[in-house]
């Protein structure tokens, strides 16, 4: 089960890496929205985790900020992934949550929508 932690744990890192550089390049926040969430959902995907339940927050509160201000955007993501395929002796049926924040400057020179 540490292996199976493990690597959720890394691979839930990686697309909360993923979703915070796709919301980082949006221009509105409910573009970074979207956007994140289906970074986020492929890369988990492509690397083979399935979530019985997945939460994407991320913060675009600085999406906004004024050309040349020092600015980031945040994505957290949480993932509940399944134990009920491991048949191992004491390990019961049910899940375990693994969560990584990641955050992604956003360019300081970049145009925001109008």
């Amino acid at each position: 089960m540490a292996g199976r932690h493990t690597v959720a744990q890394q691979v839930t890192e990686t697309a909360a890496a993923d979703a915070a550089r796709v919301a980082s390049i949006a221009r509105t926040t409910t573009t970074a929205q979207a956007d994140a969430r289906a970074a986020a959902e492929r890369s988990l995907a492509n690397q083979g985790l399935h979530c019985a339940q997945l939460a994407v927050d991320v913060d675009t509160s600085q999406i906004a900020t004024a050309v040349g201000q020092r600015a980031a955007a945040t994505a957290t993501i949480t993932c509940h992934v399944s134990l009920s395929d491991l048949a191992s002796p004491g390990v019961l049926p049910g899940s375990m949550r693994v969560s990584a924040s990641m955050t992604s400057p956003i360019d300081r020179f970049r145009s925001t929508a109008p």
